[in-house]
């Protein structure tokens, strides 16, 4: 197969991907770059370490959504509460302990740039968590209010379309509306629709929440969310993965309750929530009446859960909202000593229907029946500049799950280790703790050692190894099964607006393959699947309002069967590179630009890529294939409270007649979207 470097010579050349019309955005986007004067704000910092840990496939529009709230409703840096320090992804709760106290014995914060003299902080730190924080707020508002439109599509139409499959429009819709009367009331409304959905309001959350200071209670009716402990009995759909932050990745951060305000549609609770404080204890009690999708037999009976969301076909429209799950439940949290946390939490939940999946060999300990509860017992203690946790569940089918692990944060070094066992019997679809992979919260034990270490200014070494067994078969894989999984990076800048980056990522894991047997036939066996990726990057920021960057991956994978050679084993290559610039002008307008060009033998050697998004949107892109893409990403200020978003995105593949598979397959080479979104009030 050619490479990257042999495309100048063969016979379909990458920019035929990108047709005339790139060039004249790059000719335009070069005259502005040059004619653009030095000195304005430095240009957004993204938050692409963080973002990056979601590529084994979670649903991160949680985050996505918080980051973009807080983007426009900073936290005052001097009114902040531990918990709130802590949403953000890159702060501990160490370290959001130890700016409060910092706060207390310094008094009044008038600079952002006062934060550099907590020793954990440095200026990499800093100007990642800048647009998030305020020293000065606005005034207190009587009311307030935002909405946000976004429509998104695909230019070319798929089969789905061209054959009636997908009734509805081939737009992606989202609304959102949210307002607030002071500090203390508020409320929301969402509808979501993907595209070839008949329904504008598909999906559709909304929720009321009222605060009294006096009694310090918090309620909330509608859709909300419970964050507690380490995610063994209820959680959010969101939950670091590991990534190039590791010494943050293991630990959740629990926010308690908050509405649900994410487009998520397999997330959140529906119903009323209240939380209170008597004496040192906060008491929070739940009850959920949630409407879910499910596959039916015959018979009525649920053969399998359905989180994917789109309700486009006749078989899709079929699984929506055909389950009814009611639940009750309530947590009890000590909460007097801000060094010591410990709390109960616990619900009992039923379905209108019994759940009874069929394949009881591959299946074995999956939940069925009606009613399932779990109850959990969680604590995090604080000695000094270490953090000790742990959390310990069961479910209704006696299965036990359990994690513990510490987290060390000194002024230059960050180590977390952290030891998790999920029972293959334990169940709990509300939970998400960390593990291998995102989602998984039964059949597996592992361990994880991340560590982050700061050189000296300037210059950053992260690592983490981690290894994990599944003891009983999975759905797909006949036998227990290993894996490991490890990264190591280093950050340096080299002059001044320069920074390297260079990381190796490593994972084994057990899968099957396809081999041909003596007599020809094929046939599948157990193989062991050992990948590699390795990426360069320079980054350099000539001016406060400009950032260019350039990017080199490669990817190495082998597949070989169980107890043959390495050498025998089958291997597969990938190559990307990707050159970027980011401009802003006056903080009335940004405009972010990314060129790719990517060479990959098979999926298996695949690549992802993170790219800025619309506010609220995380896109990582997956690159498999040969071909080229691009995209433009353009935000503008047009009032004062009203903001335009665009982007337009072009791949052109060069080894391919069509673009994607099924009902969402397109003709010809080349899959273009475009996004656009009108946020008011912020």
């Amino acid at each position: 197969m050619a490479r990257c470097g042999a495309w100048a010579s063969a016979d379909v050349h990458p920019m035929d991907g990108v047709r005339p019309g790139l060039m004249f955005v790059l000719l335009a986007l070069g005259a502005i770059l040059l004619l653009m004067p030095a000195g304005q704000a430095r240009a957004q910092v993204e938050p692409e370490q963080v973002l990056e840990q979601e590529e084994e496939g979670s649903d991160s529009s949680e985050l996505a959504e918080l980051l973009a709230d807080l983007r426009a409703r900073p936290l005052d840096i001097n009114r902040a509460t531990v918990a709130e320090l802590q949403q953000l992804p890159w702060i501990t709760p160490l370290l959001a302990a130890k700016i409060v106290a910092f706060r207390r014995m310094r008094g009044r914060i008038q600079s952002i740039e006062e934060l550099l003299e907590v020793p954990e902080i440095d200026e990499a730190l800093l100007e990642t968590i800048a647009d998030y924080l305020l020293v000065v707020p606005p005034a207190p508002a009587l009311w307030w209010g935002e909405a946000r439109l976004r429509a998104a599509g695909r230019l070319e139409r798929s089969r789905g379309f061209n054959t009636g499959a997908y009734p509805g429009s081939p737009l992606k819709s989202y609304a959102r509306l949210k307002w607030g009367v002071g500090n203390h009331v508020a409320g929301g409304a969402l509808l979501e629709k993907d595209a070839g959905e008949p329904r504008v309001d598909d999906y559709g959350n909304y929720f009321v929440s009222a605060s009294l200071p006096s009694s310090s209670t918090q309620v909330v009716l509608g859709h909300y969310q419970l964050e507690a402990g380490q995610g063994l009995v209820l959680w959010s759909p969101y939950g670091h993965g590991k990534g190039s932050e590791p010494a943050v990745a293991a630990v959740r951060k629990a926010r308690g309750l908050r509405p649900y305000t994410s487009a998520t549609e397999y997330g959140g609770l529906r119903g009323a929530a209240v939380e209170t404080m008597l004496g040192p204890f906060a008491v929070t009690a739940l009850a959920s009446d949630l409407l879910l999708d499910a596959t039916l037999d015959e018979k009525g009976a649920v053969t399998s859960f359905y989180e994917s969301g789109y309700h486009r076909t006749a078989t899709e429209q079929a699984k929506r909202h055909v389950l009814r799950e009611r639940l009750a439940g309530g947590r009890l949290a000590y909460r007097d000593n801000p060094l010591l946390k410990a709390g109960i939490t616990w619900y009992a939940s039923e379905f209108d229907r019994s759940v009874d999946p069929p394949d009881s060999v591959r299946r074995r300990f999956v939940f069925r029946g009606r009613h399932n509860g779990v109850v959990g017992i969680d604590l995090g203690a604080s000695f000094g500049s270490a953090l000790f946790f742990a959390e310990g569940a069961r479910s209704a089918s006696g299965g036990l799950a359990a994690v513990a692990g510490v987290l060390v944060e000194l002024p230059r070094v960050k180590v977390v280790a952290h030891y998790r066992h999920y029972d293959k019997d334990f169940y709990n679809r509300h939970a998400l703790p960390f593990a291998s992979s995102t989602g998984v919260a039964n059949n597996e034990q592992g361990f994880y050692l991340g560590a982050q270490w700061r050189l000296r200014p300037g210059s950053r070494v992260a690592f983490y190894y981690d290894t994990s067994k599944r003891p009983w078969r999975t759905y797909s894989f006949p036998m227990p099964t290993g894996a490991e999984d490890g990264l190591a990076q280093l950050e340096q800048r080299l002059l001044r607006g320069v920074v390297a980056l260079l990381r190796v990522r490593c994972a084994r894991n057990s899968d099957l393959m396809t081999v041909t047997d003596p007599l020809s036939r094929d046939v599948s066996v157990v193989a062991q699947r050992s990948r590699l990726v390795a990426r360069a990057q320079v980054q350099y920021d000539p001016a406060k309002s400009l950032s260019l960057r350039g990017r080199v991956e490669k990817s190495y994978v082998v597949m070989r069967p169980v107890g043959t050679s390495w050498w025998l084993g089958r291997r597969s290559h990938g190559l990307l590179l990707s050159q970027e610039a980011v401009a802003r002008f006056a903080q009335r307008l940004q405009c972010q630009f990314r060129v790719v060009q990517f060479d990959t033998d098979d999926y298996e050697s695949r690549i992802y890529a993170y790219e800025s998004d619309l506010p609220g949107v995380l896109t990582n892109r997956l690159y498999a294939g040969r071909g080229s893409s691009w995209y433009l990403l353009v935000r503008a200020r047009v009032g004062r409270a009203v903001f335009l978003g665009a982007k337009f995105t072009s791949t052109y593949y060069d080894d391919r007649a069509t673009v994607g598979s099924g009902l969402d397959e397109t003709e010809g080479p080349l899959a273009r979207t475009l996004s656009v979104q009108l946020d008011l009030g912020r």
